[in-house]
């Protein structure tokens, strides 16, 4: 389990054929890291130029001859305000709202970092009071592949901490994520659940 000091996600191999496409591992409700220069990727009109909005603040990268680019806002401090992220390019734009500024963790192990929360002790009283729109969260989808992959197997789809969303992600993670909250007011956490029990890490 290791803090993402920036968060730059897979990217994927066809052009996008209308708007930008962002790579697997973004989306609406999504955790950027805070501190630290914001790398959006993704997909767009091959050879284009590829204009975003967080916010207030702008960027823009080139796409190269495949459709692939790479964006970079200017670093953020924490924010538990939503915002919403556009990117445009000469076919079109598309935009995600809800977008936060904080801390994003990756928790990936083997069967300790994947048992539930439902399975923790006192389950039912934590997800009682797990509701905190400032914590986002995200689980991968278990697949395999014989070569590396540019999206996973299912899309990630973040959301905000609530009893359904809790109750089937790892209990490490969300208690951790639950003491930082304390600890660091005012800082949103996005968490990302990547665990598989019996796996190997390589």
């Amino acid at each position: 389990m290791r803090a993402l000091t920036a968060f730059a996600a897979l990217s994927l191999a066809a052009p996008a054929s209308a708007a930008p496409t962002l790579s697997a591992g973004y989306g609406e409700h999504m955790v950027l890291q805070r501190d630290q220069p914001i790398i959006i990727a993704g997909t767009a009109a091959p050879r284009g130029t590829v204009t975003g909005t967080l916010g207030n603040v702008s960027a823009s990268a080139k796409a190269d001859r495949a459709g692939r680019f790479t964006l970079i806002f200017p670093a953020q401090s924490a924010s538990e305000t939503g915002q919403v992220m556009t990117l445009t390019d000469a076919t079109g734009s598309a935009s995600w709202r809800d977008v936060l500024i904080g801390d994003v963790w990756l928790c990936s192990g083997q069967s300790n970092m994947e048992l539930a929360v439902i399975r923790a002790l006192d389950s039912w009283n934590q997800l009682r009071v797990s509701a905190d729109d400032g914590m986002r969260l995200a689980m991968v989808d278990k697949t395999t592949a014989a070569v590396p992959q540019t999206a996973f197997g299912k899309p990630l789809n973040w959301a905000a901490a609530a009893p359904a969303t809790v109750e089937p992600f790892s209990a490490a993670c969300y208690f951790m994520a639950k003491q930082l909250r304390a600890d660091r007011k005012g800082v949103p956490v996005g968490l990302i659940h990547s665990n598989w029990g019996g796996s190997a890490a390589e």
